[in-house]
């Protein structure tokens, strides 16, 4: 099976796609996931202390892009900027960066939560007690 690089989708009438973060950052998510005894990641988002949601969710915006289309062209516009700053078309919009988040995140942890891999990981994660 060959996972997903990026995926686009809708949401709420506007079209985005969302890439797959770094290794090393996922590997970061992941173990933040796994450890936190939440079983989806909203739930998982919403117990974070502050500064690690902050940085998760920076992470995680910054492999969301919006797709418009412009003279019949497919462009990708990053949601941050090269500055770090949101993009004004969703600077004022809490309620749509948290759901881009969110769907950041779940797209992030898709692949590596099918179900075999899931009990892999229990099943190491007891025998190294981790």
């Amino acid at each position: 099976m060959i996972k997903e690089k990026t995926k686009t989708f809708e949401f709420q009438g506007r079209r985005w796609q969302v890439a797959k973060v770094s290794a090393l950052d996922g590997s970061n998510i992941i173990r933040k996931f796994t450890t936190s005894g939440k079983s989806n990641p909203q739930e998982f988002l919403q117990s974070l202390p502050d500064e690690q949601f902050m940085n998760i969710q920076n992470t995680l915006l910054l492999s969301i892009s919006e797709v418009q289309t412009i003279n019949n062209q497919e462009i990708m516009l990053p949601i941050i900027t090269p500055s770090g700053a949101l993009s004004n078309s969703i600077s004022e919009d809490a309620g749509l960066i948290y759901m881009l988040t969110v769907f950041a995140l779940a797209f992030n942890l898709q692949s590596f939560f099918d179900e075999n891999a899931l009990k892999e990981f229990q099943s190491i994660a007891q025998t190294f007690n981790a």
